[in-house]
């Protein structure tokens, strides 16, 4: 069984191979936000279900959307706790949860799936909530 470091590079590159860039520190967000409208932010999880389930949501949404964000985003809590702290501010009033995954519009959360919806509702489910919102929204 791999440890929780040995995980982390295989949760980044399934997040890479989707297209989202990963984000390390305050100010790669904040120039992330000043340059992008539209941006799903994901905060990632080392804990296997919730973290699992997320990553299938993203897929599928971003496969079935006719429009997608302009930029996809990721920072692993535990890694890249600078980025995460910043996203988790972006994301207020929304409780700081991870997994979380946030829809956020010129600097606004749009849509925000917390970890207690992203293990109890299928990824099916939230992906087409996901894929509704970034019609409406990107």
């Amino acid at each position: 069984m791999q440890s929780t470091e040995e995980q982390v590079p295989i949760l980044d590159e399934a997040l890479t191979s989707m297209g989202f860039t990963l984000l390390q520190t305050k100010q790669q967000v904040d120039e992330c936000i000043q340059r992008y409208a539209s941006i799903l932010a994901f905060v990632d999880a080392q804990c296997g279900c919730a973290g699992n389930a997320a990553r299938e949501c993203m897929a599928m949404a971003l496969e079935l959307s006719s429009k997608n964000p302009e930029r996809l985003v990721t920072a692993m809590v535990g890694s890249e706790d600078e980025a995460v702290e910043q996203l988790w501010e972006l994301s207020r009033p929304y409780p700081r949860t991870s997994p979380a995954i946030a829809l956020i519009k010129d600097g606004i959360p749009i849509l925000h799936l917390e970890r207690y919806q992203i293990k109890s509702i299928p990824p099916e489910e939230l992906a087409h909530e996901l894929c509704h919102a970034m019609n409406t929204h990107c």
